[in-house]
């Protein structure tokens, strides 16, 4: 983890999607280049690299989603987890 971010609450949780359970570790991180809260989560049940998760504005300017910024990604998959971390309320 670079220099830039901080990390300062982690929790784990899990997730049942798709006939699929995925145990899940999710540390909340402060990124100080960006000036934003980002959530990495780390699973052995992903395939492929970790998920750093950030919620943002969608492209109509009215509704938010959360997006994998690690992979470009804002799938029914990522949106989950954006919904394990609203309810955790970080």
């Amino acid at each position: 983890m670079s220099k830039d971010y901080f990390p300062y609450f982690s929790f784990n949780a899990k997730l049942e999607f798709e006939k699929k359970t995925y145990h899940l570790k999710v540390t909340s991180i402060y990124n100080g280049r960006m000036s934003r809260k980002e959530f990495e989560i780390l699973s052995g049940d992903f395939t492929g690299a970790n998920k750093l998760l950030v919620y943002q504005l969608m492209m109509d300017q009215t509704e938010f989603e959360w997006m994998d910024i690690n992979n470009h990604d804002n799938s029914a998959l990522v949106q989950q987890l954006g919904e394990i971390i609203s309810r955790s309320n970080i």
